[in-house]
């Protein structure tokens, strides 16, 4: 009988089966597989191993060229665009379509080829006088079918014209009048069965049953794709039949389907969500890049130890505590996020000790700008300058320098500000030996217009004429025309005055009281020595 194309991709052994449930068996019966180089099959959504493609009128995968692709080929003799035999109608009967499973018959009666359901055909002898064959290539028997069980023949039972429960009828081909049995290759509707692979498990006949492939019924055909049974219902270590394309195997996180009995391994609870691959969603943890895991199949939460950048997570800590990288949960927008000084959370695990709101500066805490103390308490030695305070400068460790006081400055107004003579401060790494805070000179002390001999101790001969010394000049250490030096003794500092008991050559001087004329032949006078 010939069936259109139309026909035949509607129904399978009497029942709707849909051709996604067809593209699915023939994935798991190994003829479809995905592979790193394979044919994508946009009629079927089916993609084939590489060197082959779709059958034309059914969802399974044929080498490309070959018989199904509904072109007769070298060495057919037809081609229907498949590579099955035919299939049930309604009533439960077999019917055979235009061309049989590898495309070398009709399966026309009178085409000279025995087919399924024929027990004989001898082409255009068939129904002739001396052939044992009828036009309906069936055997001429007149003994089977009679109702009488002729054991000479070979006949194990007879029951008439029809099948029964225990017995095959003439229609049986090569097991006509034989006792019922699942495996014999022909299917006794009468004996209950829906089918009859001759006990060899197909996509669509459980072998040892003679039942049509139903996730639920007990019995796990491989060849179908099951991998497990459990009657039709979920349980821990099987998918029930509502999984649909992965009903009938063994749960796993990624598989598309949420088994609420099955828990991934090393989770804490059984799936409560699946995504189809196991990818990270919004709304649920994927199996962690292949491998299960705490979390996997879960709903996505701060705490659970598992890093979900789907939900906008960027680190998570088991159990949702601060760690020194990750603020915990509970934190708002803070949570599960790498822990930054201005995140709106202290975190004192990453060795803040202050936060301040959007990282800016504030006087008791320094903001997201100060490096290594970026959240830290604002504190002069910090060896950052917050803008904030007062600090005009801050060194490491507060140390002084030659530019700022450090931290330990007799005076916290000073603290962290730039040196300065008069500040009532000596910082001595700038060179300072005293500083009475009021930056004039005193009879110890230089004031702050001293020059580079600021804040330092009083002294003739350091080139700054300090009249609260009491110096009345200072030229430096040298005598100079208008000063003594600063080895005139207790005329140091003062103006050349003969008498003064220092000589002053810079000044003209030859003599003084206490300071002969070398010869004794001279007098000094007027500090000249005179014959």
């Amino acid at each position: 009988m010939h069936r259109s194309r139309h026909r035949y991709s509607a129904r399978i052994l009497g029942f709707a089966i849909a051709a996604t449930i067809v593209a699915t068996i023939g994935i798991m019966s190994g003829s479809c597989v995905f592979d790193t180089k394979t044919n994508f099959c946009d009629q079927f959504g089916l993609r084939c191993k590489e060197g082959q493609e779709c059958a034309a009128n059914q969802a399974t995968c044929i080498n490309i060229g070959g018989c199904g692709n509904w072109v007769i080929d070298k060495g057919e003799v037809c081609d229907d665009g498949n590579i099955v035999d035919g299939e049930m109608d309604d009533s439960g009967a077999f019917v055979l379509d235009q061309c049989n499973h590898d495309c070398t018959s009709t399966q026309e009666c009178g085409n000279g080829t025995p087919d399924r359901g024929e027990a004989c055909d001898d082409g255009k002898l068939n129904g002739t006088l001396d052939d044992a064959c009828d036009t309906n290539c069936h055997v001429i028997d007149n003994l089977c079918g009679n109702d009488i069980v002729d054991h000479d023949k070979d006949e194990q039972c007879d029951p008439g014209p029809i099948d029964t429960a225990d017995c095959n009828s003439k229609l049986a081909g090569t097991v006509r009048c034989k006792a019922a049995k699942c495996g014999d290759g022909y299917t006794n509707m009468a004996a209950k069965e829906k089918c009859d692979s001759s006990g060899v498990d197909t996509v669509v006949c459980n072998g040892k049953l003679c039942t049509l492939v139903a996730c639920g019924d007990g019995y796990v055909n491989m060849v179908a794709g099951e991998q497990c049974e459990s009657g039709g219902i979920d349980t821990k270590t099987c998918n029930g039949m509502t999984a649909v394309a992965v009903s009938c195997h063994i749960p796993s996180c990624g598989d598309g389907y949420k088994n609420a009995l099955f828990k991934p391994d090393g989770s804490t609870a059984v799936e409560q969500c699946d995504n189809q691959g196991g990818a990270d969603t919004k709304d649920c943890n994927g199996n962690n890049n292949g491998k299960d895991g705490p979390g996997s199949c879960q709903p996505p939460e701060c705490g659970d130890g598992y890093t979900n950048a789907a939900n906008d997570e960027q680190c998570d800590n088991l159990g949702g505590a601060d760690s020194a990288t990750c603020n915990g949960k509970d934190l708002g927008a803070a949570s599960c996020q790498f822990s930054s000084c201005g995140d709106d959370h202290m975190n004192t695990k990453a060795g803040e000790t202050c936060e301040t709101a959007g990282g800016i500066d504030t006087p008791s805490c320094n903001g997201k700008n100060g490096a290594a103390v970026a959240c830290q308490a604002a504190m002069c030695g910090d060896n950052y300058v917050n803008p904030a305070t007062t600090e005009k400068c801050d060194t490491p460790g507060g140390v002084d320098t030659p530019t700022c006081n450090g931290n330990n400055a007799s005076r916290p107004a000073v603290r962290c500000q730039s040196v300065e003579c008069g500040d009532n401060y000596v910082n001595g790494a700038a060179g300072e030996r005293c500083d009475d805070g009021s930056g004039k000179d005193s009879s110890t002390c230089n004031g702050k217009t001293a020059g580079p001999v600021s804040c330092h101790s009083a002294r003739c001969g350091d080139g700054y004429f300090n009249m609260d010394a009491p110096e009345q000049c200072d030229n430096g250490d040298a005598d100079t025309l208008a000063c003594n030096g600063s080895a005139a003794g207790s005329a140091s500092c003062q103006p050349p005055v003969c008498g003064d008991g220092h000589v002053n050559i810079a000044a003209g001087e030859q003599c003084d009281i206490g300071a002969d004329c070398p010869s004794v032949d001279q007098m000094c006078t007027s500090c000249h020595c005179m014959p």
